[in-house]
């Protein structure tokens, strides 16, 4: 990235930020009348209380802050949380069976059915593993919690994952103000206005909100305390780090996995890295201390340690058919998929048909795939939602991969010169391998998409720095865009 283009976007991040504290009240009265449209007539009124408690998550969040970012970290969560509000109201408005789940996928719907039938039990169950069939059950309990309280809305589930879609905006900026200060801003209106992040988190019910709050809350406090947290604040920094991982261990538990391996792996190489230095045995043993209490919380409650998962789910998957060799009639297949490939062809020889998997698991969905419709419930089943932050995967994959190596090897190097970003690049390296190994949806890129961005600066600048990496680059999207020509010849023709 030349200087004059990076410090456009620093420019850009500044002006996003000065807006936004300076208009965050409009948002914040906005979201009050969005929320009074949303009550009226539909039974889930009292479901408004989930925002008010973001509104007072965001400002706690806000206070760990300098004073002078402050309003931009609040201003993200009101103008976040009303474009979701506004999405709902519309969805309510012009799709009648939308608060009965008329958009809902299948994995949704198993969600809404079983939590609403957790919460009418009592949330008592002989055995929770045997019923849902998982480990991961964190998503039925906290949905099945919010229908005990708010009844069985759907509304009130929407509203929930809305509101917690919402507070990943400023958490995104903190945590951009310990990694990549001057672009905080864009890292924090990417969580904030994406379409991809607000109509994920409002026209279906999924626990990929949740997720995603959770995994930027533990890589947010991992960096305040491998940064050097006050001593005073310590304990509060490990308890958000111990909830973040303990509620991703048994919602999707290989996310705690893989961030607690990055961790153990960045601070025991800086404490090898640097033996002389106490403060580092002083993280290994807080974020040591912090993971095992996070894995005692879980084993208490039934589940296996991560490694011990971890292992139970490589043998699983490994007899799936995901695993088998891909054929058109046993890839699992998204609407998004099956509008974006129903023209894509595979080879019988293993290598070709690998690559061809792979390749569509990098690049998809293919985003220069018309929809056949512009009908509001067609585009919403289909997923064209993820269209928009696919298109920016195409832009910043580079720059992206070139970060995490170059910052992998400097945490080889010298720990020192990346704490807060070392354990995210093991953790982003684990995370995609698995996603390029497995057949898993595409929402499981979406859901690091933020984590990604803190690298590209650096990426940018050393790829595009270079003549042979301006040519590489060029040659990517030459490449890129012949294969989505070809694609769609053979669509035409078929």
């Amino acid at each position: 990235m030349s200087v004059p283009a990076q410090r456009r976007f620093e420019w850009l991040s500044g002006q996003l930020e000065s807006g936004l504290a300076k208009s965050w009240p409009i948002a914040a009265a906005s979201c009050g009348l969005a929320g009074l449209g949303l009550a009226a007539g539909s039974g889930a009124g009292p479901s408004l209380a989930m925002p008010a408690l973001g509104a007072l998550a965001a400002v706690g969040i806000s206070s760990t802050l300098a004073r002078k970012d402050r309003g931009a970290s609040f201003g993200f969560f009101a103008w976040a949380l009303l474009s979701r509000l506004l999405v709902i109201v519309v969805l309510k408005s012009s799709l009648r069976d939308y608060a009965d789940g008329g958009l809902l996928g299948p994995d949704a719907q198993v969600y809404l059915v079983r939590s609403r039938f957790l919460a009418d039990s009592g949330f008592r169950l002989d055995s929770p593993f045997a019923f849902f069939g998982s480990v991961d059950i964190g998503a039925y309990y906290l949905f099945g919690v919010v229908q005990a309280i708010f009844g069985p809305h759907l509304l009130a589930l929407e509203v929930l994952n809305a509101s917690l879609s919402a507070l990943v905006a400023p958490v995104a900026f903190a945590w951009g103000r310990q990694t990549v200060p001057r672009h905080a801003g864009l890292i924090a209106g990417v969580a904030a206005f994406s379409p991809s992040f607000v109509v994920g988190s409002t026209a279906d019910l999924l626990k990929d909100p949740a997720v995603i709050l959770a995994t930027m809350l533990v890589v947010w406090a991992a960096s305040r305390l491998l940064r050097g947290a006050p001593d005073e604040r310590t304990i509060g920094w490990i308890g958000l780090l111990v909830f973040g991982l303990a509620f991703l261990h048994v919602t999707r538990f290989y996310v705690a996995a893989y961030l607690e391996a990055g961790l153990l792996v960045a601070v025991g190489v800086g404490v090898v890295r640097n033996r002389a230095d106490h403060m580092w045995r002083k993280r290994l043993g807080t974020v040591g201390a912090a993971i095992l209490l996070a894995e005692a919380i879980c084993a208490a409650g039934g589940w296996q340690v991560s490694p011990v998962e971890l292992v139970m789910q490589v043998r699983y998957v490994a007899a799936t058919p995901a695993m088998q060799e891909a054929t058109p009639a046993t890839q699992e297949a998204t609407p998004a998929l099956q509008e974006a490939t129903p023209g894509a062809t595979t080879s019988s020889t293993p290598f070709p048909q690998k690559a061809i998997d792979v390749g569509r698991r990098v690049f998809g969905p293919f985003v220069w795939i018309a929809p056949s419709r512009f009908e509001l419930r067609y585009l919403l089943l289909a997923d064209f939602d993820l269209y928009p932050d696919t298109l920016l995967w195409y832009f910043i994959l580079p720059a992206v991969a070139a970060g995490i190596l170059m910052t992998i090897a400097s945490l080889r190097q010298n720990p020192k010169t990346s704490p807060e970003l070392g354990h995210v690049a093991l953790f982003l390296a684990l995370y995609l391998a698995q996603y390029l190994a497995i057949n898993v949806s595409y929402r499981q890129r979406e859901d690091v998409l933020l984590l990604m961005l803190p690298f590209v600066p650096t990426g940018a600048r050393w790829v595009l720095s270079r003549r042979w990496g301006q040519l590489l680059y060029v040659g990517y999207w030459a490449l890129l865009l012949t294969v989505a020509a070809g694609h769609l010849i053979l669509r035409t023709t078929a």
